[in-house]
């Protein structure tokens, strides 16, 4: 090969790399305003509820080293920024949290300080997401690894116990029948409501659940009702979260609530299953 062919094809070569590049570049473009136009300005649910003002994930959703979790009602982030640089494509926003309103329902706030006396948050939490994603075709499927846009979609990542109240059926029937039964079980068994007779039950062992970070930074504090079942043998189960408090505390009490004991509900001389209200708070003093 002589030396004209090979700087012919060197310039082909070359002019071929170039239109490459200025394609990627082009489709890396497009794809940016896309998902600016997608996600600034919107809150979603960080996927794993991690912890932690800087977190790095590949392009497959993984977390690249490590993080403490949390609970989904301080794992929300309002997107403030997207961009792409060096091959990674960076996110940022603002941690949020969600709290109880006066009606009942949950209501989103900035997590953050606030001064003792002050409602208002003075610094708001911020996070840095940065994703190893080199190829703009596989940027949007980058981020649903990890974040959640879609509401409806939530409830496959948020615990169980949360599900009857955000879906808004509640476990047991507001009025006893004649027996004093609430509910049936699916496997037949009877849950009775304390009263008249059917006797009450009685925690024996029901330690306090821990404050969480953000709501200790948040100077949060109040009380969740939490709704629930306590068997034959004094056991809870099936928990539901009746009205919550937010900023991740519901979650810790579900779990302290797991461990507390009973001295069983009675009817006519036997153990039953009773439906049971449990108020559970959380103060600063």
């Amino acid at each position: 090969m002589n030396s004209r062919v090979r700087a012919d094809l060197l310039r082909s070569f070359s002019l071929v790399f170039i239109l490459t590049v200025l394609a990627v570049g082009a489709m890396g473009a497009s794809e940016l305003k896309h998902l600016r136009r997608e996600y600034l300005g919107k809150t979603v649910l960080l996927r794993g509820m991690y912890t932690g003002n800087k977190l790095q994930f590949d392009s497959s959703g993984n977390l690249i080293g490590t993080a403490e979790r949390e609970a989904w009602t301080v794992a929300q982030i309002e997107i403030t920024k997207i961009d792409f640089k060096h091959k990674t494509l960076e996110i940022s926003g603002r941690r949020l949290a969600m709290v109880a309103a006066s009606d009942g329902s949950l209501a989103t706030v900035y997590r953050g300080f606030r001064d003792k006396d002050s409602k208002e948050t003075k610094k708001p939490e911020r996070v840095a997401i940065t994703m190893d994603s080199p190829d703009p075709t596989k940027w949007e499927s980058s981020i649903r690894n990890v974040l959640i846009l879609d509401r409806s979609n939530w409830n496959s990542v948020i615990p169980e116990y949360w599900h009857a109240y955000l879906d808004h059926s509640p476990n047991s029937n507001s009025e006893p029948d004649s027996e004093g039964v609430v509910r049936v079980l699916s496997d037949g068994t009877k849950v009775y409501k304390a009263g008249g007779a059917v006797s009450q039950a009685t925690a024996t062992y029901s330690p306090d659940p821990e404050y969480t970070e953000p709501a200790r930074q948040a100077r949060y504090q109040g009380t969740a009702v939490y709704q629930l079942i306590v068997d034959t043998d004094g056991r809870p189960r099936d928990i539901q979260i009746k009205k919550p408090l937010g900023f991740g505390l519901d979650d810790n009490g579900a779990g302290v609530i797991r461990q507390w004991k009973f001295v069983p509900a009675m009817r006519e001389g036997k153990p039953v299953c009773v439906a049971v209200n449990v108020e559970m708070s959380w103060a600063l003093w």
